[in-house]
């Protein structure tokens, strides 16, 4: 085993104490851990073209000169960037937080954080995706550079803060985790060269300036939606009754949608059953997603409860028939890596079933279905502390309404963007407001599902708490039919951030009212729910 823990081979590293993490659990983290990084081959090759470059343009001195002056022009406009209410909209650090002018100790680097007018850290995280999403997008570096020391200097962390934000949140080097405890884990970095120009300081100077400062002078805290209209929005009646329009279950994570009419909730889990059971593993044991894999849309997987067996086809594919019966898996317990989550898995059907889908992917996979006794030894609950029941991200049920999507179709329209429907956002439950056929229940920046607490179908004995917001990413970019991609995450972001994130429909937790009930639940298309704020 190395001495020398660097170049991406430790989860976390604290350099004031005798604390170090190396990278394991998988086969792929296993091999990173031995790895201190790698000798830069090709730039070996270039290094005499490199010094013929260098000394064309005039040698070192010039270079530094340049960008020293580019780095300098960036920080002066970051610094006269402020909220309507007087406050700093970014906080920049090391040489060039402490000193206004050029001196021999500022580089051509820019770190700093961008600040909300309630004085709330906006995530690195944020920034960059949101930064991915201009035009033409912006690639920020962030996190803390491979130099935990000098980061957790800068941004005044303790020792003690680093380890309980790895021991409790899970906070590795090179995550999304940004915010902890209203702390920022890391920074956003500007580097220039040789090759820079005024221009691109001015693109992120404008960018920083259009997605986060707010000119107005009231203060609007992360919890509220995108404040560049400050505008009060009229809240939804005290109770609202919906019907479900659309029920969906996915039973292959990031495949098509099964649309039954009426389908079985599971209970106590509170999931569809057989909703993301399962899903496709590539050879480090990552699940694969759309958005790297746009061809899993085209793969529909279809549940028989009756004869319990999935039947999957997919464009000029014979069709794969899966056996659901528990005593017919293959292979043993392994960790699936869900969105950087660890679940349990077991590995589902024979060589057949394997090949199938890698034939059709082009990547050599394996399908792996969920299996509560593997996260016994893991991890048994989600990012929020929620018991997993099987490969969703955050809660068993996603809903969306209709009117949202009539809201960001609007918004579409007006970008000159195709429209999208519910089956873009992968709903378990799509509603409709009762009476509201036109869709016009919503507002630009307030959706009518946004300010609910509870919903109940009474007529079955079952409530749902709302367990707050969905995050999206790009997956919603996808078309699930065509693998096309769009701009809806970017049209998103233009009005539903929150929370440091952009988000669309709401997580579900089920509750049975009455538990001494034990039958069976069904979810039908048509049934009326109560909505409570």
């Amino acid at each position: 085993i190395p001495q020398y823990q660097g170049g991406g081979s430790v989860s976390i590293m604290v350099p004031n104490q005798d604390y170090t993490v190396p990278k394991g659990d998988s086969p792929a983290g296993q091999l990173e851990s031995l790895t201190s990084g790698s000798i830069h081959f090709r730039g070996i090759c270039n290094l005499s073209r490199g010094f013929d470059t260098l000394e064309r343009l005039g040698g070192m001195f010039k270079i530094h000169k340049h960008t020293i002056c580019l780095a300098w022009e960036l920080t002066s406009r970051l610094r006269q960037l402020r909220h309507g209410n007087g406050k700093a909209a970014v906080q920049i650090y090391g040489a060039w937080g402490k000193s206004t002018c050029m001196t021999d100790n500022n580089g051509p680097t820019v770190a700093f954080n961008v600040i909300r007018n309630d004085g709330s850290v906006v995530g690195y995280n944020e920034v960059s995706k949101l930064a991915s999403l201009h035009r033409p997008p912006i690639q920020f570096r962030t996190g803390c550079f491979c130099n935990p020391g000098a980061c957790q200097g800068a941004l005044g962390l303790t020792g003690q803060q680093v380890i309980e934000n790895f021991e409790k949140n899970g906070h590795v080097c090179g995550d999304h985790i940004d915010v902890v405890n209203g702390l920022p884990t890391g920074a956003v970095r500007v580097s220039f060269g040789k090759d820079s120009i005024w221009e691109d300081l001015d693109a992120v100077v404008t960018f920083v300036e259009r997605t986060f400062v707010n000119h107005h002078n009231e203060t609007c805290s992360e919890s509220d939606f995108t404040c560049e209209n400050p505008t009060k929005v009229p809240r939804s009646p005290s109770t609202t009754q919906v019907h479900i329009s659309e029920v969906y279950l996915f039973p292959i994570k990031s495949c098509a949608a099964q649309r039954p009419r009426k389908w079985l909730l599971e209970l106590p889990s509170g999931k569809l059953k057989y909703d993301r059971e399962f899903a496709l593993v590539d050879t480090s044991g990552t699940a694969l997603r759309l958005q790297t894999c746009p061809k899993l849309g085209l793969i529909s997987p279809v549940v028989d409860p009756e004869s319990q067996k999935m039947t999957v086809s997919a464009p000029g594919c014979k069709d794969l028939v899966v056996n659901l019966s528990e005593s017919l898996y293959h292979g043993g317990d392994n960790v699936v890596q869900v969105c950087g989550n660890k679940c349990g898995g077991r590995l589902w059907g024979d060589a057949e079933v394997s090949e199938w889908f890698s034939s059709f992917l082009g990547i050599q996979c394996w399908l792996a279905r969920y299996s509560s006794s593997t996260t016994e030894i893991y991890s048994p609950c989600n990012s929020k502390g929620v018991l997993r029941s099987g490969f969703s991200n955050e809660q068993p049920i996603l809903l969306v309404s209709e009117n949202a999507v009539a809201a960001l179709n609007n918004v579409l329209v007006d970008q000159q963007q195709r429209p999208v429907d519910s089956k873009r956002f992968r709903p378990n439950l799509v509603v409709k407001a009762v009476g509201d056929e036109n869709n016009s229940q919503h507002h630009q920046y307030r959706h009518i599902e946004d300010d609910w607490k509870t919903l109940s179908l009474a007529n079955k004995d079952l409530s749902f708490k709302v367990e707050g917001g969905c995050p999206r990413c790009t997956m919603v970019d996808y078309d699930p039919a065509t693998g096309q991609k769009g701009k809806t995450l970017r049209a998103l972001a233009k009005y539903r951030r929150r929370n440091g994130s952009i988000v669309f429909g709401i997580f579900l937790q089920a509750i049975k009212s009455r538990k001494d009930n034990h039958e069976d639940i069904w979810i039908e298309e048509g049934d009326i729910l109560d909505c409570n704020l």
